[in-house]
């Protein structure tokens, strides 16, 4: 019986070291847009940057383009190649305050942009 208790206790810290890192390691979302190609072909598209990964995914729907980079500046750098195009981020600074909350059964708890909890609430949601 006191093996499935422990389980469960490493359970709740790993799901919660998971909810911080959530929140800690968010990527910023962004958007390219632009006309390319001489003014025939316009790209739209959205992707997610993973700075501590290095790591940068663009998708443009309409085309069903997928794009990797290392970073939505080095994405920029080969759109720019092909025309007037802008990158515009669509989240918070990295260095602003971002809020998620956390909701179990204990209740609900806001995260912080560092990943810890800001404050916690027993409204049992």
């Amino acid at each position: 019986m006191a093996q499935n208790s422990q389980y469960a206790n490493d359970l709740a810290e790993i799901m919660q070291a998971l909810a911080y890192d959530a929140v800690d390691m968010k990527p910023r979302m962004f958007c390219i847009y632009g006309i390319v190609d001489h003014a025939d072909h316009s790209v739209l598209g959205w992707g997610l940057e993973f700075t501590e990964d290095n790591l940068c995914i663009y998708l443009e729907p309409p085309s069903h383009a997928m794009h990797l980079a290392n970073s939505a500046e080095q994405l920029m750098t080969v759109f720019r190649l092909m025309g007037d195009v802008r990158l515009v981020w669509l989240d918070e600074q990295p260095d602003e305050e971002v809020h998620a909350l956390l909701v179990n059964d204990e209740g609900v708890t806001e995260i912080g942009a560092d990943g810890f909890p800001l404050e916690e609430s027993g409204s049992g949601c």
